[in-house]
């Protein structure tokens, strides 16, 4: 099942927004890497975790909603607008044993 800003914007309890973010390997491959080197653009976190650019930035664009993730700075590449993002999860106790107890699970695939 695909989430979409729908699913984002009702969440139905505290920490539903927090799960929600860690409810997908590739969310959490992208956040777990946010976590140890932010900030980073969709570009270069699709370079690292050899995932394609529109997945992952769609995925980031969740992150930014649900909000464990911010737009940190903007930078001009070319004609485009390159976004880079760092992680708001670092004192979270939830989500970091969340990711840390799906480690395993996800790097294994």
């Amino acid at each position: 099942m695909v989430a979409t800003a729908k699913d984002v914007r009702r969440p139905p309890g505290p920490n539903a927004r927090k799960i929600k973010a860690c409810d997908d390997r590739l969310r959490r491959r992208i956040l777990r890497l946010l976590h140890l080197s932010s900030p980073l653009s969709p570009e270069e976190v699709a370079r690292v975790l050899e995932e394609p650019i529109g997945r992952v930035g769609y995925q980031m664009k969740l992150h930014e909603a649900l909000g464990t993730v911010e737009l940190v700075r903007e930078q001009q590449v070319r004609s485009a607008v390159e976004h880079f993002y760092a992680s708001l999860v670092a004192e979270d106790e939830l989500v970091l044993r969340m990711l840390d107890e799906t480690r395993e699970e996800d790097e294994a695939i």
